[in-house]
């Protein structure tokens, strides 16, 4: 082979190269034309409108017609969580109207959530803060809910593109009222009254309305005490019935006088009415003695012992 026909076959074989190289560059995908992943990313987590208005609360106490009073003249404490349809955690929201100036927009709840199905829980509290054990639709809450009224919903929504959600809600109270009127005449050696009551609750699990954390709660009340006596203790209301019992204490909390009340009932949203005697427990006026007046949201409870 000469050295000009080697010369020209390699000159060919580059030539080849460059050709099949040229030809890959221009058959390829340019950057500009791939999918746009970002954009993608961006429209999945694209936020809706969602705003919930708290209507006014019924605060009856059972003697009066019903009255309904603004969110935030009687509740000072309001979470709003909203969990998607796995159960987790999206977004929250507090108002606290006690740390905090909440003004009129208290109890107006304004979020943005993406597409999808939620379950939206607002719990509502007259003065104690609401603590969740974590950040899942299986946790339970802690209510502090003595002298307080304690009120909560729980609905479900589905966020839609291009839509926005504007609804009113109601809350719903989940505490009962358990009030002792006691008619005695005032022994005078009792300087103190001792109230214990069985089986109350400290928390409630979210997903089913599940009361847990049982306890036996003690209720003391010292001063200089007038009979006819009366207070009352706010519980968390369930289908179980409690024994209350009531002693009387001297000045160094020694028992005086003592009655046990079993087969009581605080329900949710009603109000349970125990009367009767401390000292004279020959006048008992036998028990489940009917209504002294009858409350137009729920019908109160009476007992006489």
């Amino acid at each position: 082979m000469s050295g000009l026909s080697y010369i020209k076959k390699i000159l060919c074989a580059c030539l080849c190269v460059v050709a099949v190289a040229c030809n890959k560059s221009s058959t390829a995908p340019n950057e500009n034309d791939k999918p746009d992943k970002t954009a993608n990313t961006s429209a999945a987590i694209r936020k809706y409108a969602v705003r919930f208005s708290l209507g006014d609360i019924d605060v009856s106490d059972g003697r009066t017609a019903n009255r309904e009073m603004p969110v935030r003249n009687y509740l000072h404490y309001l979470s709003y969580r909203a969990y998607d349809s796995t159960g987790r955690l999206i977004s929250k929201i507090v108002q606290d109207s006690i740390l905090a100036y909440a003004g009129p927009d208290f109890g107006v709840i304004n979020d943005s959530l993406p597409v999808g199905d939620y379950t939206i829980v607002v719990v509502g509290a007259q003065y104690y803060s609401v603590e969740f054990y974590d950040d899942t639709l299986l946790s339970r809450f802690n209510l502090f809910t003595r002298h307080e009224d304690v009120c909560l919903k729980k609905f479900n929504i589905t966020v839609s593109e291009h839509d926005s959600i504007a609804a009113p809600i109601k809350l719903e109270r989940i505490t009962g009222v358990l009030e002792i009127n006691l008619k005695d005449t005032l022994h005078p050696e009792v300087k103190m009254e001792k109230v214990y009551v069985d089986s109350t609750y400290l928390h409630m699990q979210i997903a089913t309305g599940e009361l847990q954390s049982s306890i036996t709660d003690f209720f003391p009340s010292w001063g200089s005490l007038a009979y006819p006596y009366s207070f009352s203790i706010g519980y968390l209301g369930s289908n179980t019935t409690h024994t209350v019992t009531i002693v009387g204490c001297d000045i160094n909390e020694q028992p005086v006088a003592q009655r046990v009340i079993t087969g009581v009932y605080i329900y949710p949203n009603r109000k349970t009415i125990l009367t009767g005697r401390l000292f004279d427990t020959s006048d008992t006026g036998g028990k489940n003695a009917g209504s002294l007046w009858v409350d137009k949201r729920t019908g109160s409870i009476n007992q006489k012992f």
